[in-house]
């Protein structure tokens, strides 16, 4: 062990305060019927009716604000530019020729 902690250890410890022990039991008494009585369940009533109310009148003004749109078309064009156009207004001849197939076989 320690020499500090032997010197401690063999000094006298001072008597308990009786009148400190007084105080605190009546400060904790105290303390324990203030907290009885601060404490009222009306605040809760009133802070939750509270809260309800704002509540459903921000949604009765999102609701009053909020109009239906009407539903509007959408037109997209889309138009071809260049050769792509022009060979749309114009085709050529052999776009509407059928493709010529060939097959050659020899005979065994």
């Amino acid at each position: 062990m320690n020499e500090l902690e032997q010197r401690l250890r063999s000094r006298r410890l001072a008597a308990p305060s009786t009148t400190l022990d007084q105080r605190m039991d009546e400060t904790f008494a105290t303390a324990a019927q203030t907290r009885q009585w601060s404490r009222k369940p009306m605040h809760f009533w009133w802070f939750a009716s509270l809260s309800a109310f704002g509540a459903t009148a921000a949604c009765l003004l999102v609701l009053l604000w909020a109009q239906p749109l009407s539903p509007v078309p959408i037109e997209y064009r889309f138009e071809a530019r260049g050769r792509m156009r022009q060979l749309l207004l114009d085709p050529p001849k052999t776009a509407n020729q059928r493709p010529h197939f060939e097959v050659n076989t020899s005979s065994p």
